[in-house]
């Protein structure tokens, strides 16, 4: 019964963030997208040397939107992939990409109040 209610309902007017996610990624240059996983690579390793995760995690979200266009791409991606390898291959960097905003939250979170936690000790 909730099965066939899904299957009923209405779709939302508004655009989700899947579909912006996938509409960015197939406007995207071939330069732009070269920014992209080379900006998210160089910050994530000095990220790494620094010991910083903060821009560990927001250099995973730049680097993992940079593999998703290459994939969502019909020139790169639509040419060298099948369908269900494209969608499998999109589906995993989104999901690295919505890991590693969870994680940029909680690390955002945890400054903010770790932060506060100190002032009050003292």
């Amino acid at each position: 019964m909730v099965r066939q209610h899904h299957l009923e309902s209405p779709r939302s007017a508004g655009p989700t963030l899947d579909v912006l996610w996938c509409e960015w990624a197939r406007r995207l240059g071939g330069r732009a997208i070269m920014l992209c996983v080379a900006t998210g690579v160089a910050g994530g390793v000095l990220s790494l040397i620094a010991e910083r995760w903060m821009p560990l995690a927001l250099s995973l979200i730049v680097a993992a939107f940079g593999c998703y266009a290459v994939i969502m791409q019909p020139t790169l991606g639509g040419r060298y992939l099948l369908p269900r390898a494209q969608r499998v291959f999109a589906r995993v960097m989104g999901t690295v990409a919505v890991l590693a905003g969870v994680a940029a939250a909680l690390l955002a979170l945890a400054g903010i109040f770790g932060g506060s936690i100190e002032v009050m000790r003292r």
